[in-house]
Parts: structure tokens; sequence; C-alpha cells
């Protein structure tokens, strides 16, 4: 993902940053031990992670490295 430094959190184009695990066209593309380690690192039960919104939300966390 690019590196956003210096930069107002509120003024970044959160769709122009180029993810590691989100494509061109909003896919999400992880396999999935990265996915399985994301859900350990961020204390998610990856059991209850299924739908397309929660793995979105599991690739958000592990771009921004934050689990808030």
């Amino acid at each position: 993902m690019d590196q956003v430094k210096g930069t107002n959190l509120k003024t970044i184009d959160r769709f122009s940053l180029n993810y590691q695990y989100i494509d061109k066209d909003n896919n999400v593309v992880i396999d999935s031990v990265t996915f399985q380690k994301a859900c350990v690192t961020h204390k998610l039960p990856a059991s209850q992670m299924k739908t397309y919104t929660d793995s979105v939300a599991v690739v958000m966390m592990l771009e921004f490295n934050d689990g808030t």
C-alpha cells in the first residue's frame, strides 16, 4: 500500500491508494493463510468471517496494520 505520511487522515482519498490485498475492481485478493494470520493478529474469530464485508474488514485491518 502507498505510504501516507504527514497527511491529514480526513483528507486522504482511500479509494485511490494502491492496496496489497484489494485489486483495482475492489475485489479482495488474499490467500487463506494470510487471511488466517490477520485474524489471529487482530484477534478476530476467523470462523465467523464469512461474508465479503467481513473479509474487507480483515483486509483493511491488515492493510493499515490497525485493529481498531
